[in-house]
């Protein structure tokens, strides 16, 4: 078992060291950690700024729906940034990062955690109204950036504690491989007054960032099904006693088809939160629960919850892609396009006329400048459209 918790030098106290662990039972475990965080770090960084990128390049896409997963996306994607900080710190074990990021790592990943999660209760608010108070005013993009920004201010107030009461605390430790004493600094947080400050403020982040976004979105969703299936036995009566008005039946039904598919993706999205950042809520309960510092709670174990946490970033747009149809076609554009760019880059270069011409080719292939629908196929003809422009429009 690793070292999780030290002594300062200068006041006697005891600290938790969060991503620093020392004297590990297995001293390259940092490897495995690593491997895993990276790759959760480039996904999420690719696939977060494809989702910024569709929206802000195709005028199709600026719905209200799609501004509050473009939201969810950026906040994804600063939380993503952390990444390589708790990367860093488990390779070094101490925290090399100096002050300034020791005040603003975790306040900025728990900013990012709230801004999720009251941006999905804005979602189900947003279907609650349109879809169970039948309110004929749809949201604006305007009026939901309002909103939006409401909920960032928020959170920056709520999480500041944080990024004013974590600090860098110089420690003695023994060196277990050596047996000898060493010097180390950690980055931990340090609540002035009592313990049960700590406590107080721990319960009421789980309850803002966790517990009443939950319930609330559980209590919108669940009226919302509740009407669905309302709607659904009201569209088969209405087709059993009047036949002729079958027409108007079928749109309806398409109608909440549509409604039911877009809630199958948000509902997916919430079930994600949830398994993602439950654990990381119940590790906090823990970690405050253990405030005499009896050393069960260890660093390998936030890191696991953290991985969990980390997952969520990653993952989501994989959801957008799969479960959001406009996302899904652009995703599965682009996808294209980059592969007959590739082969159509290859035939260009084994021409064996035009020299010149087909440097010139290459070139505006691979910057997506040309605007012609010239095809360049493969062996096995699949490569089309390799000139066409990734975005409809350039944004100003």
């Amino acid at each position: 078992m690793g070292t999780s918790y030290v002594v300062e030098n200068a006041t006697n106290k005891t600290f938790f060291t969060f991503f620093s662990e020392f004297n590990k039972a297995w001293t390259e475990s940092y490897i495995l950690v690593n491997v895993i965080l990276g790759f959760l770090f480039l996904m999420s960084l690719g696939g977060n700024i494809l989702v910024i990128y569709f929206f802000i390049c195709f005028k199709a896409i600026r719905q209200v729906t799609n501004l509050f997963i473009t939201n969810l996306a950026v906040s994804n994607l600063i939380f993503s940034i952390m990444v390589p900080l708790v990367m860093t710190t488990r390779v070094t074990e101490e925290w090399v990062l100096g002050e300034a990021l020791c005040h603003l790592m975790t306040s900025i990943e728990f900013f990012s955690g709230m801004v999720c999660a009251w941006t999905m209760v804005l979602i189900s608010a947003d279907r609650y109204r349109a879809i169970i108070k039948h309110q004929g005013r749809r949201s604006t993009i305007n009026g939901t950036l309002v909103r939006l920004a409401l909920v960032w201010i928020g959170a920056l107030l709520f999480t500041s504690p944080l990024a004013v009461f974590f600090r860098t605390i110089e420690a003695t430790i023994e060196d277990g491989s050596k047996s000898v004493l060493r010097r180390v600094t950690v980055c931990s947080v340090d609540f002035p007054g009592p313990n049960y400050i700590l406590v107080i403020y721990s319960c009421i982040n789980i309850l803002v960032v966790f517990i009443i976004p939950l319930t609330i979105i559980t209590k919108n969703y669940r009226a919302i099904m509740k009407e669905f299936s309302s709607s659904l036995q009201r569209m088969r009566d209405h087709m059993e006693s009047a036949p002729r008005s079958r027409n108007s039946s079928v749109r309806v039904a398409a109608n909440v088809q549509k409604e039911a598919h877009v809630l199958r993706m948000l509902i997916a999205m919430v079930a994600l939160f949830v398994l993602m950042w439950g654990p990381v809520t119940v590790f906090i309960v823990a970690m405050t629960a253990d405030n005499m510092h009896t050393n069960i709670i260890q660093s390998y174990q936030l890191m696991t919850v953290f991985i969990i946490t980390y997952a969520n970033a990653a993952l989501n747009p994989v959801v957008y892609g799969v479960l959001n149809e406009q996302y899904r076609n652009h995703f599965r554009q682009l996808f294209n396009k980059i592969r007959c760019k590739a082969c159509g880059t290859a035939a260009t270069e084994n021409a064996s006329t035009g020299g010149r011409n087909s440097i010139r080719q290459v070139i505006r292939t691979l910057s997506g400048r040309e605007v012609d629908n010239t095809r360049h196929m493969n062996g096995d003809g699949c490569c089309e459209n390799v000139m066409d422009n990734i975005c409809e429009e350039t944004p100003s």
